[in-house]
């Protein structure tokens, strides 16, 4: 089978194959115990009609059977539960590795929800069909074949009854089986839906109550859950027919094999043990024939999922990250005629051209939307999709590794990101190479050093889940700290003083200077107190640099930054 082929057997080690093939044997031997004993019971009956006597052999065989049977189908489910657990781990460290291989055009355009319903749900899928579905399906099908062998053995004629019913039931489950799958891949697909909702409602807990939209989020999610509900309802009722149909034929199925067993009995063709023994056997194949035919249901069901994963796996929209010259510093950089659109119709940079060197301090201003964020996602290289050139050094950026290009970056994007551990973590993230002196030294400089006197452990200090026990000012504070700890060449500030207070403000533009003296520093800013003192500064207007010149000179020549000047203090400055 191709799901099996093409994505079970990728991820298995020949440990794993070997662990699987020798539960499917032992659930073998679980079914031909399960067979030998109506054998046992149609000798026992037999027994008891001629001699009145039930023998104690007889008894043994029976109990050692059932040992054995218990004792090698816990072995195969624990097998079997083992393998399944490696199955998905394997899963999902290759989802996670490949996630964080994949460029921000992917995340762009793909679902948070659906990304997380893969990497939690669909994978744990992979467990059911080690566990459950393929087991179910191989023993199954051995069952049926061992169980009408030993009913041909026992009666050739009544077994022609149960050859012809067969197929039937086997056919009854086809349209059903496809069906369900369809159902379980939209099932999944909403379930993605849903969990990406979920997060939206959760992370946007306090921007919906202030705008007073829970209502309009409700009836938003409770469309959600309808559609879920639908879907669920509609594979509820296929599961449900199922059941009944099948029941119907096994019901008519067995009327006449009891019907004609009793026929044969009468005119001494097969004794009554014969006749117990072949309905014993005959009530057993039908749980395998039913199993046979909810397994090829599940596999139906499965190839939706297994083809969502593989769909991210195969997705190549991969940075290569060590590709390239390791680059050790960053003394310049310049744009030459750098255009770029997100979406190729729209540019969002038009030909922009500047120079920046070490030491220098350039503030990018504008009006919203004009490509000033995007001027920094091209210098961390999330976008390689642009034209013109980008330099480093005076060399092309892309001859460089992005590994070694990011090394040397220390960006401060305008949402803070705060882990849920410590202060201390959260300025040392992703590594620890400062001590708290340099932290402590830092702090000053930052004003962060009254956010730690306030709280009574200090850096120790735990940080509940998006840092709710601090302000959005405090956040800022450990994320230009965090940075700025760091030894980089080139500093990207994303609106880095937009939450702070006044007094933060000031104390953090009285050091910045110092602690970016022999740094290439980036600011974007619509507060002229963060960028005036700039050794020069772009101004953006729909993604072309209509001016690029020191504060006083743009104050002078750039009417629009005039105009920006005037707005913010009633004078020009």
């Amino acid at each position: 089978m191709k799901l099996i082929k093409n994505f079970l057997l990728p991820y298995l080690d020949r440990r794993d194959i070997t662990l699987i093939l020798v539960a499917l044997l032992l659930n073998i031997i679980g079914v031909i115990c399960s067979v030998r004993v109506p054998f046992i019971f149609k000798e026992a009956v037999d027994e008891i009609l001629k001699a009145h006597n039930f023998s104690k052999s007889t008894l043994i065989s029976l109990l050692i059977i059932i040992i054995i049977q218990l004792v090698v189908l816990i072995i195969s489910d624990y097998l079997l539960q083992y393998v399944g657990i490696q199955l998905v781990f394997y899963i999902r460290k290759k989802i996670v590795y490949h996630l964080n291989q994949l460029n921000k055009q992917f995340f762009d355009v793909h679902d948070s929800g659906e990304l997380t319903s893969i990497l939690t749900n669909d994978s744990s899928s992979m467990h059911t069909l080690i566990t459950s579905t393929l087991p179910k399906f191989i023993t199954s099908f051995l069952s049926i074949i061992l169980l009408i062998f030993s009913l041909l053995v026992l009666s050739y004629k009544l077994t022609i009854v149960i050859v012809i019913s067969l197929p039937i039931i086997l056919i009854s489950y086809g349209p059903f089986g496809k069906k369900l799958g369809v159902l379980s891949h939209s099932l999944q697909e909403q379930i993605g839906k849903l969990n990406s909702y979920g997060f939206y409602i959760i992370q946007n807990n306090s921007f919906i109550k202030s705008h007073s939209s829970q209502n309009f989020e409700l009836k938003k999610g409770m469309n959600m859950l309808n559609i879920l509900k639908d879907i669920s309802l509609k594979r509820a009722k296929i599961t449900a027919a199922i059941a009944p149909i099948l029941n119907i034929i096994s019901l008519l199925v067995i009327l006449s094999v009891i019907s004609y067993g009793f026929f044969l009995t009468s005119t001494h063709e097969i004794s009554i043990g014969t006749l117990a023994a072949y309905v014993t056997l005959f009530f057993q194949i039908m749980g395998p024939i039913e199993s046979f035919g909810s397994s090829l249901a599940e596999f139906e069901g499965l190839k939706g999922t297994s083809t969502r994963i593989q769909n991210l796996l195969n997705n190549q929209q991969i940075e290569n990250i060590n590709n390239g010259i390791a680059l050790s510093k960053i003394y310049s950089l310049e744009f030459k005629n750098v255009s770029f659109s997100y979406n190729k119709v729209n540019e969002v940079l038009k030909q922009v051209s500047f120079k920046i060197n070490k030491g220098e301090i350039i503030a990018l201003t504008g009006p919203s939307g004009s490509g000033k964020s995007t001027i920094m996602y091209l210098i961390e290289q999330f976008y390689s999709n642009y034209s013109g050139t980008i330099e480093i050094n005076g060399n092309n950026i892309k001859e460089y590794s992005l590994q070694s290009i990011r090394d040397q970056i220390a960006y401060i994007p305008q949402q803070n990101y705060i882990i849920p551990e410590s202060i201390r973590n959260n300025i040392l993230y992703p590594s620890e190479n400062s001590s708290d002196a340099d932290i402590f030294k830092l702090s000053a400089k930052t004003n962060l050093s009254p956010v730690l006197r306030d709280f009574t452990h200090g850096l120790d200090t735990y940080i509940g889940p998006g840092g709710i026990t601090l302000s959005e000012g405090q956040k800022q504070r450990i994320a230009i700290t965090r940075e700025l700890l760091k030894n980089k060449s080139l500093f990207l500030l994303d609106e880095i003083t937009s939450a702070l207070d006044s007094e933060s403000e000031h104390i953090i533009q009285e050091n910045l200077g110092d602690i970016v003296s022999d740094k290439i520093t980036f600011i974007i800013a619509h507060r002229l107190s963060t960028i005036k003192n700039a050794n020069k500064i772009i101004f953006l207007e729909n993604g072309i640099i209509t001016g690029f010149d020191s504060h006083d000179n743009l104050v002078k020549k750039h009417k629009k930054y005039a105009e920006f000047v005037k707005f913010q203090f009633g004078r020009l400055e």
